[in-house]
């Protein structure tokens, strides 16, 4: 289960039942100690499908809330490669959007949990830090960004993606995903 906060409301989406995955979408209003179901699976409405492990994070200035990540079993990720998709929610509208079916393929990470985001109002960029990947072997390996060569960001229609961050070269520690319009 995920959660953040806009505007004196708290959002939730998904999570693990300890049976399955989730894709229910909560809003709870801090003012009138109400809860309301957006949406009993997100994936009927062109948004991500029910997972666990993902994150979330928002951008207060335009009310849209990222989506990034989840956990494949590592059975169900040996039998194919899964994608690491990627969504968007704008709350004013009530709507998804996916930003990328597979940031792996555009030079982003592969298929990522148990990682962190935030995105920095100040500089229109959604930071993504730490995490583990589900390598399609039996084992599961701690998410290391030494794997992965530096990139240029790479342009579509929501602005430039996946340039690493890093205050040594050497080491780099955190994906920056600019999203501005």
């Amino acid at each position: 289960m995920l959660h953040f906060f806009y505007s004196n409301k708290l959002y939730l989406h998904g999570g693990w039942t300890g049976n399955a995955e989730m894709g229910d979408f909560w809003e709870y209003d801090i003012d009138s100690n109400s809860w309301k179901l957006l949406s009993i699976n997100t994936s009927e409405q062109d948004g991500p499908s029910p997972r666990c492990c993902h994150k979330l994070a928002v951008d207060n200035t335009t009310g849209i809330i990222y989506i990034l990540g989840r956990y494949v079993d590592n059975i169900g990720q040996r039998k194919t490669r899964i994608p690491n998709d990627f969504y968007k929610y704008e709350i004013k509208s009530n709507k998804w959007t996916q930003i990328s079916g597979d940031v792996e393929k555009e030079g982003g990470p592969p298929l990522i949990y148990d990682h962190q985001m935030v995105f920095s109002e100040k500089t229109g960029e959604l930071l993504c830090f730490g995490g583990r990947v589900l390598q399609r072997t039996t084992r599961i390996e701690d998410f290391s960004l030494d794997d992965f060569q530096p990139q240029s960001p790479i342009r579509s229609n929501y602005g430039n993606f996946y340039k690493w961050v890093s205050p040594d070269s050497q080491n780099p520690s955190l994906i920056s995903f600019s999203c501005k319009k």
